[in-house]
């Protein structure tokens, strides 16, 4: 496949094998790091799926404490302590990654370091050992991690109607006649998340890790293949891995890209991998442009 996807400074990375800036060079980590991302921002589906899910479990509970004969205070009752369960959880697991930023080698990014971590070495290491390995291609999977193209947002304004009226029915069909003045906002509300994440699905993001090189894969699944393929030389760039907002910094010789996976099943294990090639002096297998793997 010839088409490759450039960078929003205009400008895309070419893998080289290169030599190696040394193999005793060492990752650097920090607790934070105050850098500014310019790609997507992932946190507005997350924030809105969320919630979408909330609602949904709350008007359960709700219909479902009125089916039962129960009246709607039984209904509303379990609706609160499902919210309240909810805060409690999201409380302790901030508390949780709170605790292992904290333990952080350095104070303070050092920008003398060409890699650094936000984040544990022994968190990091729970992955395996950084340093000069030979490893096979990591593929990860995230979503809403580029922008969108121009088709992609014709096709979200043009599945907003079939999800409102899926929506209108389905409630319809749960919840019966409408009572409440405040449905056509909820509708509204929820066919948005609907052709949000559908449309995310459609157009997933795959990264494919081999020593020395990073794959970015705009996929679709309509087609069955990869789109655009933009490549990044690991050992020539300085890379910032910041585990605690979930973002990728890639400073090359020829521009500079960032990436949010905040939607990746394995967060922890693609940073090791990332710092993992750009340690790695071995030469990577040869790979498909139009496959993830060949």
């Amino acid at each position: 496949m010839n088409d490759r996807s450039f960078d929003e400074a205009g400008s895309t990375a070419e893998a080289v094998a290169a030599p190696s800036p040394g193999a005793c060079e060492q990752v650097g980590f920090s607790r934070a790091c105050r850098r500014k991302p310019r790609s997507g921002k992932p946190e507005v589906p997350v924030i809105h799926g969320l919630a979408n899910l909330v609602v949904l479990l709350c008007l359960i509970a709700l219909q479902g404490s009125v089916l039962l004969g129960l009246g709607p205070i039984p209904g509303a009752v379990a609706a609160g302590l499902l919210l309240a369960g909810i805060l409690a959880w999201s409380v302790v697991h901030i508390r949780r990654r709170r605790r292992i930023f904290d333990a952080a080698d350095l104070d303070v990014a050092d920008d003398t370091v060409r890699l650094l971590c936000i984040g544990s070495r022994a968190y990091l290491e729970r992955h395996g050992p950084l340093a000069d390995l030979a490893f096979e291609p990591a593929i990860f999977r995230s979503l809403f991690v580029q922008r969108s193209m121009k088709y992609q947002v014709v096709v979200f304004v043009l599945l907003l109607i079939p999800a409102y009226a899926a929506v209108h029915y389905f409630l319809a069909w749960f919840m019966g006649k409408p009572q409440w003045s405040w449905q056509l906002v909820l509708k509204i509300w929820l066919a948005i998340g609907v052709v949000l994440w559908f449309t995310g699905w459609m157009w997933p993001t795959y990264f494919r890790v081999v020593p020395g090189r990073l794959d970015v894969m705009r996929f679709s699944n309509l087609r069955g293949r990869p789109i655009a393929v933009s490549r990044y030389d690991l050992r020539r760039s300085r890379i910032t891995v910041d585990l605690r907002r979930s973002i990728l910094f890639i400073d090359g010789e020829d521009g500079q890209a960032d990436f949010t996976f905040l939607l990746m099943r394995e967060r922890d294990r693609f940073g090791y991998y990332i710092l993992l090639g750009a340690l790695s002096t071995h030469q990577p297998p040869p790979l498909p442009e139009d496959a993830l793997l060949g």
